[in-house]
């Protein structure tokens, strides 16, 4: 058996991972960016918060329509790849999209059932004839999206960045495109768009996973019919985690956008969502944050091959710290230059995502503590955690909803904080329960903190040493962000024991905060 065989999550192939990740990653996040300053500059306003409004359509309806999905490929698929269960894997793989693409069938068939009252809801039937079409391109991106999935549970950072760059560059690719053949975008021509990259996209992921799967499973064959995963232990681990999904939903900031345009309108929608796009920028493309991905294939097979709590606890509060350190910044420009920042992107348009930019990058404090312990709940194969912390958030949004009378897009934001507090709360006493105590370091949360807030109150001296408001902006942005590292520098939120664990993982040994 070769050493890919025996070693599939070893220190080298973290590494190597790491180092597709952080490219990918980087490539991906400067398209996003170029791509919704596109959109947001030439679509019209209306046009741009019916697509807002549509992407959450489609994000809620690939979580709730997985069907335990997910979390097969989570948790199943990373204990397949170890070499006892080896033989299993493409079984498990090609098994999971095709019940992947049945779910994603039944869930197009029922947008395409209600789509009159699904649009009607939310004020947007002027688009009817569209939307059909850009259902077509959910179910290919719902399935691009699982194979995604697929290689992070294998620790194949290099496929699935290269899968996601092909899907991101095609998107920018036609939109460039039809820019230069006509001059103009319009909303027609970003769902065209989505469909060429959705259903190009898939095609090649899945011609990357099965020669992958030819190549890492060659000459190995079952020689029984019971295995290590049989269904019942799949789906009673799943299925929960999977109402737990869709539980989520109820609160989620896709379904926040959608009671925005039903109470607020459709420009308040926009405004919500060109905020909040930028939040996902963070989420998804902000290197600590997005560690995740690649270390929780790691957590469950450390935790498959006996790994103790003192490891997942170390592991998860040092992806937690580094994902703070790089994000306390960012809240830190937004709070003091967000406006600024919102009318320079949107060439004056939707100004009132300024303050909500601040409130939501703030969130992804909270989201990052949940995606934590959430991925140890995965690893320690513990359903009722996400469970509990799922149902104990529910009344956020309807807290926000009530606030969002007197206080409009605001009240909905703090809908969503009072949702996080009450996950975090409920999923982290849940696993105290279960014996696994998951101590947070508050005091190096308080040093960032503190670093965040002492650069914040240097560079907004900026102001006054230039006339230019873009100029203005990167000054006030590299001011920030040098004080906050010489600050970080002295204060050294990180122990001498994580700054290690992080300069393992780095070519040189350059990370001394």
């Amino acid at each position: 058996m070769t050493n890919a065989h025996s070693h599939p999550f070893s220190g080298w192939q973290i590494r190597s991972s790491l180092g597709y990740f952080t490219v990918g990653k980087i490539a991906s996040g400067l398209i996003g960016l170029v791509l919704l300053v596109v959109l947001v500059r030439l679509l019209p306003a209306t046009e741009y918060g019916a697509y807002v409004i549509w992407v959450a359509i489609m994000e809620i309806t690939l979580l709730v329509s997985n069907a335990g999905a997910y979390p097969i490929a989570q948790r199943y698929i990373t204990e397949a790849r170890l070499s006892p269960n080896l033989p299993w894997l493409p079984r498990l793989v090609w098994g999971s999209l095709t019940y992947r693409l049945l779910t994603l069938a039944i869930a197009a068939a029922a947008l395409l059932i209600f789509a009159q009252n699904l649009l009607d809801a939310v004020g947007l039937t002027v688009f009817s004839e569209l939307f059909l079409l850009y259902v077509f391109a959910i179910v290919f991106e719902g399935a691009a999206r699982y194979i995604d999935l697929v290689f992070d549970a294998l620790l194949q950072q290099g496929r699935s960045q290269f899968c996601i760059l092909i899907r991101s560059g095609t998107r920018l690719a036609v939109v460039l495109s039809l820019l230069y053949m006509k001059g103009t975008l319009t909303l027609q021509d970003v769902i065209w768009m989505e469909v060429i990259a959705a259903l190009f996209g898939f095609s090649i992921s899945t011609l990357i996973l099965f020669f992958y799967l030819r190549q890492v499973c060659a000459g190995l064959k079952i020689t029984s019919n019971k295995g290590p995963f049989e269904l019942k232990r799949i789906f009673v681990f799943s299925l929960p985690l999977y109402v737990a999904q869709c539980m989520s939903q109820l609160y989620s900031p896709d379904a926040v956008k959608m009671v925005i345009s039903r109470f607020l309108g459709v420009l308040e929608a926009a405004a919500f969502g060109l905020a909040h796009a930028f939040g996902l920028v963070l989420q998804r493309y902000l290197p600590a944050q997005l560690l995740i991905g690649l270390i929780r294939p790691v957590l469950v097979a450390r935790r498959a091959g006996g790994g103790s709590n003192d490891e997942l606890v170390h592991i998860g509060n040092l992806i937690l710290k580094v994902n703070h350190f790089f994000l306390i910044p960012v809240i830190a420009f937004f709070g003091i230059r967000g406006f600024e920042f919102v009318s320079e992107v949107s060439n004056g348009k939707h100004l009132a995502a300024g303050h909500l930019l601040f409130w939501l990058s703030g969130l992804l404090l909270l989201q990052g503590l949940h995606t934590i312990l959430s991925a140890v709940a995965i690893a320690l194969e513990d359903r009722r955690a996400v469970l509990a912390g799922t149902f104990a958030a529910a009344p956020g949004i309807l807290a926000g909803i009530a606030l969002s009378d007197n206080f409009g897009a605001n009240g909905m934001v703090a809908g969503l904080w009072i949702s996080e507090l009450l996950w975090c709360s409920a999923a982290w006493w849940c696993l105290r329960n279960a014996k696994f105590h998951f101590r947070i370091n508050w005091g190096s949360w308080l040093k960032l903190a503190a670093c965040g807030g002492c650069a914040a109150w240097v560079a907004n001296w900026s102001r006054a040493l230039t006339d230019n408001s873009l100029l203005d902006l990167g000054l006030c942005a590299f001011i920030l962000g040098l004080t906050y590292l010489v600050v970080c520098s002295l204060l050294k939120p990180f122990s001498a024991e994580e700054r290690s664990s992080i300069n393992r993982l780095l070519p040189w040994p350059m990370f001394f905060f």
